[in-house]
C-alpha cells in the first residue's frame, strides 16, 4: 500500500512537471512567434521606405535636382532594405554600373581634401561616366515611374 501511494504520488509529480514544462515551451514558442512576426514588419516597414525613397530620389533626379551619380549611389543604399528578388530587379541595373563606375571618385572629407585642380578632374570623370550612363538611367527611371503610377 505504501509503495501504491508513493508511486501516485511520483506520478503526479512527474505529470505536475511535464505540464509546467509543457506550458514553458508553448510560452517560449509564442514569443518566438512574436519576434518573428514583429521582424518580418520591420523588414516590411523598412522595404517600403526603401521603396518610398527610391521613389523620392526618381523624381528628384527627373527634376533635375541631384546628378545621376548622387541618385545612384543613394539607390543603391536604399536597394539594401528591399527583399532580394525585388533587389535584382533589372530597373536597378544601370545605377549599379554607374555607382560602381564612379566608386573610386573621393567623397565628403575626402573630396575637400582634394586641390581644386583634382576636383575639377573628377568632376570630368563623374560628369563623363553619368552621360555614359544617361540614356540607359532615363529609361530606368521612366518604367520605373510609369510601373509605380
Amino acid at each position: 500500500m505504501l509503495y501504491l501511494i508513493l508511486a501516485v504520488a511520483i506520478v503526479i509529480v512527474l505529470a505536475g512537471y511535464a505540464v509546467y514544462t509543457w506550458r514553458l515551451a508553448s510560452k517560449q514558442q509564442q514569443a518566438q512567434a512574436d519576434e518573428l512576426r514583429a521582424t518580418e514588419q520591420h523588414r516590411n516597414e523598412a522595404a517600403d521606405t526603401a521603396r518610398l525613397n527610391i521613389m523620392t530620389m526618381l523624381r528628384v533626379l527627373e527634376q533635375g535636382q541631384v546628378s545621376s551619380t548622387e541618385a545612384a549611389i543613394r539607390i543603391m543604399s536604399y536597394r539594401q532594405a528591399l527583399p532580394v528578388a525585388e533587389q535584382q530587379q533589372a530597373f536597378f541595373k544601370p545605377f549599379d554600373q554607374l555607382a560602381l563606375a564612379t566608386a573610386h571618385i573621393p567623397i565628403l572629407d575626402e573630396w575637400k581634401a582634394l586641390s581644386s585642380t583634382q576636383q575639377q578632374a573628377f568632376d570630368e570623370q563623374r560628369t563623363a561616366l553619368e552621360q555614359q550612363y544617361q540614356a540607359d538611367i532615363k529609361a530606368a527611371v521612366a518604367s520605373y515611374l510609369s510601373a509605380q503610377a
